[in-house]
């Protein structure tokens, strides 16, 4: 399947439109496979019972996790 984005340029990477770029600030290793990271986040970014949000690294094709 070719899929094609609308991308935006962001140092090196680009971003699809309708995602944020953010910062993680803090990863914490509990073991070599259990993480946990804090990132910068948008004020306006706020949940409500059953949303979730996509977290991603960029690459050709990016990688995405619910």
């Amino acid at each position: 399947m070719n899929i094609q984005h609308n991308l935006r340029d962001f140092g090196e990477f680009a971003i699809p439109d309708g995602c944020i770029a953010e910062t993680v600030t803090k990863v914490q290793h509990y073991t070599d496979r259990l993480f946990r990271f804090r990132t910068t986040h948008p004020a306006s970014l706020r949940f409500r019972s059953g949303e979730f949000v996509m977290i991603g690294l960029p690459g050709d094709p990016p990688v995405l996790r619910a």
